[in-house]
């Protein structure tokens, strides 16, 4: 999930992946769920499929919705399926007209053509970012809001996998991106070793401009702007042997740190506060 903004605050809504939906929707106040992402240009070919995996969203300061999607590309040569994870965006998000609560359970079975029909720009609003890697478990905006983290992992010739996170300027007007192409901001293969990497990286930045990534049984710390490994924290239960992985991770205005596992919520009181965007970036909505 992630909180909807307009030019001024946040405005409460929420945006959601639906996995067995296979769609990315906004709750609206009536409780209406408007259809924001059906189908995307396939990181395998140049044709336009529909949500198989979708996962992490990210809003930015400017109003783009960046959100991850994994696929399994079929070699006709190789006879062999590659897994591989790509990162897509819709500009002005704030720009898509909401259904109404009427609406709401005839667009579960929406195409894209119904899409299109209520909203136009939904035929070309969709673009392929970045992509290049096996598996994109998470993507972060920088503080300085013009650099974006990216965590996930890149199979090895020997079949295991590295896990990385990468830096690099979000450029939104720029071909696809490779992110085979960007120097490693840091190399967190020693955190999960040769093990399933499981959800991958979760990560958040606070005020200060340090970036939390997560690892099976800890979080490390990270300076966003040299790279250099801070400090690592352990997650664990008390008199619990099973390794915690947090697979989301971000800081409240409570004075919490939150995580979440696949079963369970924690917190940790902080003195960290939370890295606040701005919300008067993002473009405004069009005048009827």
């Amino acid at each position: 999930m992630q909180v909807d903004k307009d030019s001024e605050q946040f405005t409460g809504k929420l945006l959601i992946v639906e996995g067995g939906e296979k769609r990315i929707v906004r709750l609206e106040e009536d409780g209406a769920r408007t259809p924001l992402i059906l189908d995307v240009p396939s990181v395998c070919n140049k044709k336009n499929i529909r949500l198989s995996r979708p996962a992490k969203i990210t809003y930015t300061p400017f109003g783009d919705l960046l959100f991850t999607e994994t696929v399994e590309c079929y070699d006709e040569t190789d006879k062999e399926s590659t897994e591989l994870s790509a990162i897509y965006r819709l500009k002005e998000i704030v720009n898509v007209p909401p259904i109404s609560f009427r609406q709401s359970r005839a667009a579960h079975t929406w195409t894209i053509e119904d899409l299109i029909q209520h909203n136009p720009d939904a035929k070309s609003s969709v673009e392929l970012s970045y992509k290049g890697f096996s598996f994109i478990s998470e993507v972060l905006v920088g503080k300085d809001l013009t650099s974006l983290f990216v965590a996930g992992s890149v199979l090895r010739s020997d079949g295991s996998y590295r896990t990385i996170i990468v830096k690099m300027t979000d450029d939104s007007d720029a071909a696809p991106k490779q992110l085979n192409d960007a120097a490693i901001f840091f190399d967190m293969s020693d955190f999960y070793g040769f093990q399933d990497i499981g959800d991958g990286i979760a990560m958040t930045m606070d005020s200060v401009g340090h970036l939390y990534a997560t690892f099976p049984g800890g979080i490390a710390i990270i300076d966003s702007v040299s790279g250099d490994l801070l400090t690592t924290i352990k997650v664990a239960m008390q008199n619990d042997k099973e390794t915690i992985h947090p697979n989301s991770i971000i800081i409240g205005k409570d004075g919490y740190l939150y995580m979440a596992s696949k079963t369970m919520l924690l917190r940790w009181k902080t003195k960290s506060s939370v890295m606040d965007y701005p919300t008067n970036l993002i473009v405004p909505k069009r005048k009827s």
